[in-house]
């Protein structure tokens, strides 16, 4: 784990109370996973330097250019994921099932000359991507093995002079209590921390849209342009629930943090594809910063405790709300190279660059502080990312075969031992089937996402606890359904 300074912990803990966003948040809101048509996700997302597919207005929107046919279509999604935990050698799975509508939306060419190097066609489109899908569960639990608790990172923290409010709800449960004849200035816990069972199940359910509004355009059949104009709009939804059951004592307690967020953005994406001869396509995409300019937040936790057995159990809550901070996700490149063999097959291979360390949060003048803090974690934390796409296509009369790969590295940086902070690197593997009739279409693809990353039942920079190891597998299957009139 990669060391903060104690004090600046100390002090990121105590404003905690006041705004709870972390780092890991602006990590999240700056990825994007693999969601669109049937087509899109059957070939590994790697479109940069194709097209005639919707989910290209939010990746490289002169994907848009290449149309040359009136197109409506709607793509449902259904899948789950699959997590397993790991504490201290014991095991735990959870499951979470989910279907969504990962897109929709309309293109309307239009035809300006049939021939010559000059403007060919422009094209409209209209509609909205999934961009992100937040909805996973976790369960982890184990023996702490005679090691640390909960209690003693409260204990930790009231002995270096952090109180807020979390502080005050473990003391009024009796989590933590003060030493007699200190003057309140010592505390202790009541756990014996030898022989605790601690368990914590995490639950987070929401998703990353964007209303998309493009314009494209095809020059000569050789060059194509576009421009999105990018709504993105967030709903992200967290609740852990984590307990320590002592078991020779049978003291106990729990807490339950929750924190929802939403808001939209604004942003715009641009690129071109060049067709130097008939078997080549080259690709390129410039994504600016997201601004979100008006985002949302709410928390609340709730502590029980069943600590000290000479009064009866206690329960505490405490929220906190907010709904006037901004936050931007950093500015993505993408670059990508595809051809075409025998006008039957596709090979396309797609480069993705992003620097998840540029999110920036932005509170209010009376949380300048606070905003420093949260914005320094993330600059200390994470690391630009290098992704991979790599997509196939291969076509026979009416019928169309795909397979594809992505790669996404870890966004982790390493700390001053040269260790990484994290895992957090994903693959993904799909496979796509495809039907093309005069008219209408149908398109089914699925997709296998591993990944991989640590957590901690809390900072072990303040009090020492050793990782879960989680393993999430998502499954997804998406089924596009449209039409197509040519002109």
């Amino acid at each position: 784990m990669k060391k903060l300074p104690f004090l600046l912990v100390c002090f990121s803990i105590l404003t905690l109370n006041i705004k709870a966003q972390d780092a890991k948040d602006g990590l999240t809101f700056s990825q994007s996973g693999l969601a669109g048509t049937a087509r899109f996700v059957g070939m590994g997302g790697a479109f940069n330097s194709l097209g005639n597919d919707f989910t290209t207005l939010s990746w490289n929107p002169a994907g848009l250019g290449v149309y040359k046919s009136f197109d409506l279509m709607i793509t449902p999604a259904m899948g789950f994921n699959n997590t397993k935990s790991t504490y201290n050698g014991t095991d735990g799975k959870d499951f979470q099932p989910m279907f969504n509508i990962a897109n929709t939306g309309v293109v309307v060419p239009f035809l300006v000359s049939k021939e010559g190097r000059g403007l060919r066609s422009v094209q409209f489109a209209f509609g909205f991507n999934r961009l992100n899908d937040y909805n996973n569960k976790s369960d982890a639990s184990g023996s702490n093995l005679g090691n640390t608790s909960l209690t003693d990172y409260y204990v930790n923290l009231a002995n270096n002079g952090v109180w807020n409010d979390q502080m005050q709800m473990a003391y009024n449960c009796y989590l933590i209590d003060t030493v007699q004849g200190s003057n309140g200035n010592q505390y202790f816990s009541y756990l014996s921390g030898q022989n605790l069972k601690q368990h914590e199940t995490v639950n987070t359910w929401g998703s990353q849209n964007e209303i998309v509004l493009s314009m494209g355009a095809n020059y000569g059949d050789k060059l194509y342009i576009g421009g999105t104009l990018g709504f993105p709009k967030i709903n992200y939804n967290y609740e852990s629930v984590y307990s320590e059951t002592d078991r020779t004592t049978q003291q106990r307690f729990s807490e339950t943090d929750t924190k929802e967020i939403n808001g939209a953005g604004v942003n715009f994406k641009m690129g071109a594809i060049y067709r130097p001869v008939e078997y080549l396509r080259l690709g390129l995409a410039l994504h600016t910063p997201t601004y979100y300019y008006r985002m949302n937040y709410f928390q609340h936790t709730e502590m029980w405790g069943d600590i000290n057995k000479n009064v009866p159990e206690i329960y505490e809550y405490s929220e906190f709300a907010d709904d006037n901070f901004e936050m931007t996700t950093p500015m993505k490149v993408l670059a990508g190279v595809s051809t075409v063999i025998a006008q039957r097959a596709i090979i396309s291979v797609e480069y993705e660059y992003q620097d998840p360390s540029l999110t920036r949060f932005w509170y209010r003048s009376e949380y300048t502080e606070d905003q420093n803090i949260i914005n320094d974690d993330i600059s200390y934390k994470y690391k630009p990312t290098h992704n991979i796409k790599i997509g196939g296509e291969y076509t026979y009369e009416n019928y169309a075969f795909r397979a594809g790969y992505g790669f996404y590295s870890s966004p982790y940086a390493k700390n001053e031992d040269g260790q990484k902070i994290n895992t957090g690197k994903r693959e993904t593997f799909s496979v796509g089937l495809g039907y093309k009739g005069e008219v209408c279409y149908v398109d089914l693809a699925y997709a296998y996402t591993l990944s991989q990353e640590d957590s901690y039942f809390y900072n072990p920079s303040v009090m020492p606890v050793n990782p879960v190891f989680n393993t999430i597998n998502k499954h997804n299957v998406v089924v596009t359904l449209g039409m197509k009139i040519r002109n």
